[in-house]
């Protein structure tokens, strides 16, 4: 499956000591799915959308607690199609593997439409269209709760880790407009060896639109101070925000995607890297270069997979421009 292009936020505000502005009664403004599972697996919006569960799911500890093994609570009712949204959740991975499914809708297996959200690469949060996809360039540590927050703005892709923005490009939307919306499933995919979520998930909702500032603030915990020029009650701007060199250089790991011959690298704007390949895993490695991702996205192909029945491919980070 093809993958494209993060590109680092850095954030307008700064967290700080100072409260974050409080916008009382707006954070329930276009909810469509609410489910705090602490107590139950219901939905708690004003929807009060019927929850099919998928296997054992008990409570524990005022969290859902989701086995890995096809545990998934599955909502019907939800259409997402050619219109902006937000997923906010609270996550603390426990199992032992870098990949997993957070929520998936599979309306078809074609270029925008299929939603996925994910843990990818090393952990990291994933937001998926289908073809039409962004990666944070940082992940997440197992074991911890972490807020993550993913929306799509009508034009761009957004990621948010505990109220800190993550990535954010600039894509068609999704246009998927039935299928069951599942929480705690991965995709089905035969090239990607993800799994169902293993973990804690509480507080998972699903707006009809994007959140402020403060709302960012509010659901994830995380107090902002107001920058110059910036109210709290604005809406991010993505394509306002610059990209950062120092995250280009210290972090920020790339994800290859090998289709044939052709390579597709997405990560940091700026980065440098240092692309290899070779027939034999264990064999001699043939140097393709050193690349400079200068949009986020680096395609190009390899002219020695010719006449080879398979390749194998590696990618170091050697700087930054």
């Amino acid at each position: 499956m093809k993958r494209s292009i993060p590109v680092l936020l850095a954030a307008a505000l700064i967290v700080g000591i100072c409260p974050f502005a409080s916008h009382a009664g707006d954070i329930e403004s276009g909810l469509l799915l609410h489910l705090p599972l602490n107590k139950d697996l219901e939905d708690h919006s004003p929807l009060r959308q019927s929850i099919e569960v998928a296997g054992v799911i008990p409570i524990r500890d005022g969290a859902a607690f989701f086995s890995g093994k096809e545990t998934a609570l599955g909502i019907t009712n939800v259409t997402l199609s050619n219109r902006p949204f937000t997923f906010a959740m609270w996550i603390r991975q426990t199992g032992k593997e870098q990949m997993y499914g957070l929520v998936e809708q599979k309306h078809a297996q074609r270029q925008h439409h299929w939603l996925h959200l994910m843990l990818r690469g090393a952990r990291q949060p994933y937001l998926g269209f289908y073809n039409n996809d962004s990666m944070s360039p940082a992940g997440i540590k197992p074991g911890n709760w972490v807020h993550l927050i993913f929306s799509y703005d009508g034009e761009h892709q957004m990621i948010w880790i505990d109220g800190q923005a993550a990535c954010a490009r600039k894509e068609s939307p999704y246009r998927g407009s039935k299928g069951t919306l599942w929480i705690g499933r991965t995709p089905r995919w035969n090239n990607v060896p993800s799994h169902d979520f293993e973990g804690y998930m509480k507080e998972i909702r699903l707006y009809d639109r994007v959140l402020s500032w403060s709302e960012i603030g509010q659901l994830s915990k995380r107090q902002y101070r107001q920058a110059a020029g910036v109210s709290l009650s604005a809406i991010p701007d993505p394509a306002g925000m610059p990209l950062s060199h120092a995250r280009a250089r210290d972090g920020g790991v790339p994800f290859i995607y090998v289709d044939g011959n052709r390579l597709c690298v997405i990560g940091e704007s700026s980065q440098i890297y240092q692309l290899q390949s070779a027939a034999d895993l264990f064999g001699p490695w043939e140097s393709l270069g050193t690349v400079t991702n200068v949009l986020g996205k680096l395609e190009m192909t390899d002219p020695l997979a010719l006449g080879h029945r398979q390749r194998f491919y590696r990618i170091e980070v050697v700087g930054a421009r």
